[in-house]
This record gives structure tokens, sequence and C-alpha cells, in this order.
């Protein structure tokens, strides 16, 4: 069953919207049967990876599942997303790093360039939706994904809808977030892509509809009119889901696309409450005090955060284990803290480096 489902999702001649209707009445076996069997080729981006038979494609698939260490989700599962089969293309094969709960999602976006406010709102929004037992969506994309999903690993659990292959971790900024995906045991990173095929300008925005489909719910946190959250957001409107946006700056290009939300009709978020009141949530149990300090600095086994700040400034550290070796702290702690250093506009990473902002030294 499941290599044949394989082989379906793969084959040029076939798109999901057709085998998803063709599943009503037929087995995946009887599908390629009709479809004329050896007459099926592989789509071209898998041609290079898998050969020209789909069936032979999808054999070599399985067999990598195992050896690289990742889980499939068919259409046909009953672990399949529920929200996800009412769009109108579902990716009739989810590849996942482990097989996550899809009940209660809520999705965030927003531009890569985005600006410290809109991260640190991306940040608490999405921890304090974690904290209630909701699972955030976001696209593992810098910028306020990449806050989105800091947020749920703080609080709960994350799903990052990658646009290649579940082997393909894009952008290198951002190995930290799938390292602390693959520690949790509620959060994981799934595609519809096979193993060793890169992300390209088609799949990052066909991945837009995964992310909005998994959830009842889409928050747009910054976006300008070219976004990709804006494809996100449209995606959403089309799957008849419900849209929010934050109204941001109003003369500042890089929220222009919220406020065509807005002007569209998008719910205009300024704080969680008009989130839970969107999700029809009257009595939450985020407490205001809970809001005010959560993003307030953590106390690590340092004196306090300035012993990071100095180790990287005054010794040339740049990465979490040369900090942690200096300061005799744990790595994890470390992590942590570089993570609300981050936050609060201390510092930035560059791939695996931590480099501090100039603002320090003012």
């Amino acid at each position: 069953m499941i290599q044949h489902l394989l082989a379906l999702s793969i084959s040029a001649r076939l798109g999901e919207k057709r085998i998803t209707s063709l599943l009503s009445d037929y087995t995946p076996s009887e599908i390629i049967g009709i479809m004329g069997g050896n007459c099926l080729r592989t789509v071209s981006h898998a041609e290079p990876y898998y050969g020209t038979d789909p069936m032979k494609a999808a054999e070599k698939i399985l067999d990598l599942s195992g050896k690289i260490g990742f889980e499939l989700i068919s259409i046909t599962d009953k672990s399949y997303p529920l929200l996800l089969h009412e769009i109108d293309s579902p990716p009739i094969i989810l590849y996942c790093s482990r097989k996550p709960d899809f009940n209660d999602c809520f999705s965030i976006v927003g531009t890569r360039m985005s600006d410290r406010i809109s991260e640190k709102i991306a940040f608490t929004i999405s921890r304090l939706l974690s904290e209630s037992g909701y699972t955030i969506i976001s696209g593992l994309a810098a910028g306020i994904d990449r806050f989105a999903h800091l947020g749920a690993l703080k609080g709960g659990s994350t799903v990052g809808v990658m646009a290649g292959g579940i082997d393909q971790h894009y952008p290198y900024s951002n190995n930290d977030i799938y390292a602390m995906i693959r520690a949790s045991q509620s959060s994981a990173f799934i595609t519809e892509i096979p193993p060793f095929i890169k992300g390209q300008k088609w799949s990052f925005v066909r991945r837009n509809r995964i992310i909005s489909g998994l959830s009842r719910w889409t928050l747009v946190v910054q976006a300008g009119e070219k976004s990709g959250a804006m494809i996100t957001a449209r995606c959403a409107l089309e799957q008849n889901r419900e849209v929010m946006a934050c109204p941001g700056n109003t003369f500042d290009q890089s929220y222009y696309g919220c406020a065509r939300l807005i002007r569209q009709g998008a719910a205009l978020i300024s704080s969680i409450d008009d989130v839970f009141e969107e999700m029809g949530i009257k009595n939450s149990e985020i407490s205001k005090s809970k809001e005010l300090t959560l993003l307030s600095s953590r106390k690590i086994k340092t004196k306090d955060n300035n012993d990071i700040i100095n180790a990287i400034k005054n010794n040339n550290l740049n990465d979490i284990d040369s900090i942690s070796r200096f300061l005799n702290v744990k790595i994890s702690d470390i992590a942590e803290a570089v993570t609300l250093l981050e936050i609060e506009g201390e510092l930035h990473r560059e791939g695996n480096k931590i480099f501090l902002n100039k603002k320090i030294f003012i």
C-alpha cells in the first residue's frame, strides 16, 4: 500500500487532486494499473536521485526511511492531519522526523527581514499558545518563523514545514532550531518532498499551503506586500481558515502586507487577548503577569548575561561550545541564555557563530 502511494505521489502524470479523487474509488495499486503502470514516470526533480520508474523510486525511499531515520504518513493513514485532508491539493505523503500531534494547530508566519519588535511578538504569542496546548506551525525560515519556533519550543511543541527533503536543513542559520526540534519529544519537521532534494522556488510556494492547511488559524506578524507570508495568508483564505495580522507601523513598508490583510478583513491583533478572542477562547488561563514577564532575561549559573557578552567581546569566543567551556556552564543553559539575548537584540547568529550587535559597543 505505502509503496504504491509513494509511487503515485512522485509520478509526473498525476497531481494530488486527481490522486485524492481516484482514491475514493480505487486502491493505489489499481490506480497505477489504470494509469498504465510502466508508462508512469518519476517527476523531473526526483529523477536524478531515484530514476525514472516511480515504483523503484518508492522502494528506494522506503529503504532510506530506515537508514536516515524518518517516518512516512500517507493520506490514507489515520494519523494524517484531518484539516490537511480538507485542502484542495493535500500532500499524498508526508515525510516526518517523527509523527507529531496535529490536533489544535496554530500557524505563525512573517517576513525573513523581521525587526526586533515583531520577533518578540512572534516569540511571545507562540510561547503562550504552546503553553496553552497548541502546536505552533511555521516554515523554518529566518526571521519571524525562527522566533515562532523558538517560542513554541520554550512552551510546548512546534512543527516546522520544510520546502526540501527531510535531510535538507535550510537556512544554515537555523541549524540550532532543527537540533532543538530533534531533541523535543513533541515536535517535528515535515515535508512533502523526498529526501536529497533541495528546496526550490516552486517548493517554497507549495509548502505554504501546508503551513496554513494544518491550522484553523494563521497569524501574520510582519510582512511586506510581496512577502512569502502573504502567499500563506492567501492559501489560508482559500482554505476558508481564519487569518489574523499584527498592524505594525502604518508607514513601514515591511508591514504593508499586514495592513492590506487587515483592510481585507483579517482580524487585527494587538495583544494575546485578541488572539484568544478570535479563537473563541474567552477565559484564557494565561495571566497578565506571565505575559509581561515572559521576555525578561533568565538567570543562568553565571553572574548575569553580561558574562556571555564579555566572553564574546573580550575573549573572541563565538560559539556555544567554547562559551560553555570558558564559563564552565552547561551547554543547555548557555543556549537558552543566548536565545534570550538574541530576542533582546543583544546579539545575532550567522550559521553556528554568535556575534554581538553594534549597539553593545555604544
